[in-house]
């Protein structure tokens, strides 16, 4: 698996998506750390085949090293990608912070055909609620409307719905301040200075070849 990068690295959403507990299954048993990994169990190792949820940093490496096997989470299962293929932009993803992180990170532990297949369905999933966050952030919706509309967002679409809406208000603001009224006499002064440059041309000739002619 690759090196997270400096920029991921020093990301507090990446920070807070790896702590998403992943369902993992122990290949083989774990020695002395049986109540430090799992409280609930009853001995001082894990045995093996011990089902236990860990967080998705400490799960990544030890799959590598082929000490467990990692599972989906529930938000990943089939019942659930069924339910977004039917209507991604109906589904509440309010439980899941970090849903496309934790995808696509899930999509690098699983056989390459079942990760390109998550992937695609992430894919396909943002792209239909994208739509629906860039609509919606370009309106002005009051209180009611738009608690609706946040509740079905996790934490990542809420970042670019409010990214939308910040960036409508400026474009208001500008229309306000007259931006659009320069953008629109933008040609017609392209064409005074192109036409006032004409003209200081033609006087400029005119008065070299009335010098030329004495």
């Amino acid at each position: 698996m690759a090196q997270p990068s400096k920029e991921r690295y020093f990301d507090p959403q990446a920070l807070l998506s790896e702590d998403t507990l992943i369902p993992t299954t122990f290949r083989y048993p774990v020695k002395s750390l049986g109540k430090a990994l799992d409280p609930t169990c009853s001995s001082s190792d894990l045995p093996a085949d011990h089902a236990l949820d860990l967080p998705l940093w400490m799960v990544a490496p030890l799959q590598e090293r082929n000490i467990v096997d990692a599972n989906l989470p529930g938000a990943y299962s089939e019942r659930n990608r069924r339910r977004a293929d039917a209507g991604a932009s109906c589904v509440n993803l309010k439980g899941t912070p970090y849903y496309y992180d934790v995808g696509l990170r899930c999509s690098g532990m699983l056989d390459p055909e079942g990760g390109q297949e998550l992937s695609r369905f992430l894919r396909a999933t943002f792209a239909e609620r994208y739509q629906g966050m860039l609509s919606g952030s370009l309106r002005a919706l009051d209180g009611a409307v738009l608690q609706h509309v946040l509740g079905k967002l996790n934490e990542e679409e809420r970042q670019l719905y409010q990214a939308g809406r910040v960036g409508a208000a400026r474009q208001e603001q500008w229309w306000a301040a007259g931006g659009r009224t320069a953008m629109l006499m933008a040609p017609l002064r392209q064409q005074q200075q192109q036409q006032h440059a004409g003209k200081r041309q033609r006087v400029t000739e005119a008065a070299r070849d009335k010098e030329n002619a004495r």
